[in-house]
């Protein structure tokens, strides 16, 4: 129960930090904006330009899909038992092995990032992306062996 509440309370602390950060798009000048065309392109421009720019690179293209595709699963799995409570074996099962091909995107993230950064790589925040990562994959590994 206390991860169903920590993992409802950082969507909520999301939520805020998403708010926050929003407020920033509202300064300068107004333009015009078509709102329902914009969210029709919204897919083409997710996924079809950021990979087209992630698959430049091989090594980026499959960290990229072990990441970022992980994540989403790991998400979702997680969500179902820790929010939901469905813990069902096979669910807790789904969840180890997306967080164990998730921890292997993470480990190649870590590689990129820390041994060799190529100079086309952000040097910000973005640095603190294989800790987050891994911090992620601890929490959700430690509680999804505890499920029955």
């Amino acid at each position: 129960m206390l991860a169903g509440t920590l993992l409802a309370t950082s969507f909520a602390l999301g939520r805020i930090a998403l708010r926050i950060r929003s407020r920033r798009w509202f300064v300068g000048r107004s333009t015009e904006v078509q709102f329902w065309r914009g969210l029709r392109r919204l897919p083409r421009s997710f996924l079809v330009d950021v990979h087209a720019v992630v698959m430049r690179d091989p090594c980026a293209a499959r960290m990229h899909g072990l990441v970022a595709g992980e994540f989403l699963a790991t998400l979702v799995l997680s969500l179902l038992v820790y929010v939901a409570g469905i813990t069902d074996a096979g669910l807790c099962w789904g969840l180890l092995v997306t967080l164990a091909v998730m921890g292997l995107g993470a480990s190649l993230v870590a590689w990129r990032r820390i041994s060799r950064p190529a100079g086309r790589l952000s040097r910000g925040a973005f640095e603190r992306l294989p800790f987050s990562l891994f911090a992620f994959l601890a929490a959700a590994g430690r509680r999804a062996t505890t499920v029955p």
